[in-house]
């Protein structure tokens, strides 16, 4: 389910019919350049959630990857960083690694 930067969606209902639910934009995307960036308060507000896991998405790179590492959430997508790159087996390999970091 997205949740975009509104927790408050993900009511008990749904939480108990759904796999995750997916928050962001943590950055600006390409793929959504219009996607409201989570601000520390949202990010506070989804931490709270028990009930699920939780996905972070939107904006997500080589370089801010380091930021996530203090977040913790369950998932991590990411798509323009892999897609619209020069060298899509290098990326991912870079991010694997840093995934691996995360666990």
């Amino acid at each position: 389910m997205s949740c975009y930067n509104y927790p408050e969606l993900l009511d008990n209902r749904a939480s108990k019919s759904i796999a995750y639910a997916s928050f962001g934009s943590f950055n600006f995307s390409q793929t959504k350049p219009n996607a409201k960036i989570l601000s520390q308060e949202d990010i506070n507000n989804i931490k709270k959630i028990r009930n699920i896991k939780k996905c972070i998405i939107g904006g997500i790179n080589k370089i801010n990857i380091k930021n996530l590492y203090r977040l913790k959430f369950d998932m991590i997508a990411i798509s323009s960083a892999l897609f619209l790159c020069k060298n899509t087996q290098e990326s991912a390999n870079f991010f694997v690694r840093n995934f691996q970091k995360l666990s």
